[in-house]
């Protein structure tokens, strides 16, 4: 770290803040940039805070208590970011689930977890069906890969109290209801599974604090590249990665976006190779 001029240590904020005070101070920041681009659409960190404090309000809506475990089930769209943000704004504790898991496997993890309630992207809703009856959750919300390109309401087969369809959420959502929880960096945030070498995917239990101090150790590397600039409004990121990944989820995600305010795009299917030269192209 001497050689690249990288600080040996950083400093962490009061006990009593979170992910939220830092996310607060980034969405008042970079309000007006693009925050992610998905299928050549651009959203922007104004649309992404209003989006995330409606999905935050709709789960809040549903009397979880504090530490309820939500799941979310998709590859990389631009509902991912938005439900990953509600679901630690609204106070829980977010479990990615990777979309290519068996019904075996998503069995496993969402029982281990614990998780009361899944996002899914509707294609994968047989693996659910295959193992709802054996499996925790009590509400599930749905969505599609193009719902948040389209300007129509999306209708639902059923108005039942397990079963959402992810537009309706944000079309009768008021963000003015929600309310900010109290959490402190101790807090836990984030259950990670990882296979590890063998056996069963494990959850690696993550606070507050792990992920503050790990976006505050990027900041001081980024530093020793960047200098003290503190404008990236001209920086894109091509998130290829997958969110459910905790390599993606942090580095695009935490770091990229919510850290630095750059446009990230968000690459659905990484394994077309020709989509994702166009997107290097393109961006």
């Amino acid at each position: 770290y001497k050689q690249w001029n990288i600080e040996s240590t950083i400093t962490l904020p009061d006990e009593q803040t979170s992910l939220l005070d830092l996310w607060d101070n980034s969405f008042n920041k970079f309000q007006q940039r693009k925050a992610f681009i998905f299928a050549d659409q651009s959203f922007s960190y104004a649309e992404i805070d209003l989006y995330s404090r409606k999905v935050a309000t709709f789960l809040q809506s549903l009397g979880l208590e504090k530490g309820t475990r939500v799941a979310v089930m998709m590859p990389n769209i631009i509902q991912y970011p938005i439900i990953s943000l509600a679901v630690i704004r609204a106070g829980y504790i977010l479990v990615n689930i990777n979309p290519l898991y068996t019904a075996r496997e998503l069995k496993h993890q969402l029982n281990d977890a614990g998780a009361k309630v899944l996002f899914i992207l509707e294609q994968f809703l047989p693996v659910y069906e295959a193992v709802k009856e054996q499996v925790s959750v009590e509400q599930i919300i749905t969505t599609t890969m193009t719902e948040m390109l389209v300007d129509q309401p999306t209708e639902l087969d059923t108005l039942d109290t397990k079963k959402y369809a992810f537009k309706q959420i944000l079309l009768k959502t008021n963000a003015q209801d929600y309310i900010r929880p109290k959490l402190i960096l101790e807090d836990t945030v984030l259950l990670q599974y990882t296979g590890g070498t063998t056996g069963v995917s494990k959850g690696a239990e993550l606070t507050h604090k792990n992920i503050v101090a790990n976006l505050l150790q990027n900041n001081v590397v980024f530093k020793s590249y960047f200098g003290d600039r503190d404008a990236y409004e001209d920086e894109i990121a091509i998130c290829a990665l997958p969110l459910y990944h905790i390599f993606g989820f942090t580095v695009c995600l935490l770091h990229s976006a919510m850290n630095k305010g750059y446009a990230t795009v968000l690459v659905p299917n990484p394994r077309d190779l020709d989509a994702l030269v166009h997107c290097f192209e393109k961006y």
